[in-house]
């Protein structure tokens, strides 16, 4: 930051500090060519832009600075390079993604906050609702324990009858939990619905899905079966995630074991190992197999979505779902172009994830009432090569 923007009380500052460490001098002349021959050249960045970037480098490094004196002098160094990296590695990742175009029109996305829906556990004809995301567990006596999803605090007990199918309807913007009779374990994200028994009778186990479920299966003698309303999923104790949203990309996602994915429109089985994603053609073409990154498909469990040269409007439409708000694109062809890497945090508070989305797009965003409006930001950078 004192490179970018020197003043006389940073000068003398730093000059005091690389005589009396002189061994930092190559290390700062070597970070102040790569942020202004690399990150930083001219033609990338206007002269009216260097204040937000000297904020957000100040920011970084205020909120990464201990509370108290250091004791040594050695720490403040190792903090100060520490943080230094940080900020470099931030905002190469903000260069390195961002688009560099010539300003255009204002675009402009609205995003609408929709009707809040509740949680539904249906069984023999009867329907407890619940507002806030939640775990279920089910023993193998019919009894229901609901807790709270933050806090784990029971909420209720409840007794389903044997041999009954059981339906639970997880809306847009809620996640649930649930632990079946037999141990197996299923994480539901939004818009999804899962049918399940009681109690697992007969030769198999099987549950219904519609939407979207990570599942970690207890292993038993008796095989798992996933059915969807194109393909179904057989394993006998392993981890995956299923994606069968309606209109939407159709996949299956092994993270341990093995599974068999069975196509219910063509004679075909495709056997998934570690590792491996199926994707499913609706139309009735065979199975697509390929080596993925796991972490991609089911990071979402932990609060958070992977992007890799994501199109941002594949970002909203999962945000739509997530958050159950409703994004309307008014000349948006800049935005609606772009691709997005990294990591987006699933964060309660829904003004934070915009922050992050007006990062990578460039955009700025205001809220009047139930609505949020994103604008592009004007005049913010210069094409390369002017």
């Amino acid at each position: 930051m004192w490179r970018l923007a020197p003043q006389e009380h940073l000068d003398r500052y730093w000059n005091e500090k690389l005589l009396q460490h002189p061994d930092l001098r190559q290390e700062v002349d070597l970070a102040d060519a790569y942020l202004k021959g690399t990150l930083f050249p001219k033609r990338c960045v206007k002269t009216d832009n260097k204040e937000w970037l000297l904020q957000e480098i100040s920011c970084a490094i205020e909120q990464g600075m201990p509370r108290g004196r250091p004791k040594k002098n050695v720490v403040v160094r190792h903090r100060m390079i520490y943080g230094a990296v940080a900020c470099v590695l931030v905002l190469t990742g903000l260069f390195l993604y961002r688009s560099f175009a010539p300003s255009e029109p204002d675009e402009q996305i609205v995003v609408n906050r929709l009707e809040a829906k509740e949680i539904c556990l249906i069984s023999s004809g009867k329907t407890v609702s619940y507002e806030d995301n939640i775990d279920i567990q089910i023993d193998n006596k019919g009894t229901v324990t609901i807790q709270s999803d933050n806090t784990l605090e029971k909420i209720e007990e409840l007794e389903i009858a044997e041999n009954t199918l059981n339906t639970l309807v997880v809306p847009y913007g809620r996640r649930s939990r649930i632990e079946l009779p037999d141990g197996t374990k299923a994480w539901l994200n939004s818009g999804s619905i899962l049918q399940f028994p009681s109690t697992f009778t007969g030769d198999k186990r099987e549950v219904v899905l519609t939407g979207e479920m990570y599942i970690e299966v207890k292993k038993r003698d008796m095989p798992f079966v996933v059915k969807t309303t194109d393909f179904s999923v057989e394993v006998l104790g392993t981890a995956f995630n299923v994606s069968a949203y309606e209109k939407q990309q159709q996949s299956v996602v092994l993270v341990e074991g093995s599974v068999g994915v069975r196509s219910d429109h063509v004679e075909e089985t495709c056997t998934l190992s570690s590792n491996e994603i199926a994707f499913v053609d609706r139309g009735g073409a065979p199975f697509r197999k390929e080596q993925t990154d796991v972490l991609q498909y089911i990071s979402w469990v932990k609060g958070y979505v992977v992007l890799n040269k994501t199109p941002l409007i594949s970002v909203m439409k999962y945000l739509e779902r997530y958050y159950n708000v409703a994004f309307e694109y008014i000349e948006t062809p800049r935005i609606q172009s772009m691709t997005c890497d990294g990591k987006l945090y699933l964060s309660d508070n829904f003004d934070n994830v915009m922050r992050a989305i007006g990062i990578l797009t460039d955009t700025e965003y205001s809220k009047e009432n139930n609505s949020i409006y994103i604008y592009n930001r004007q005049n913010m950078w210069l094409p390369l090569g002017k």
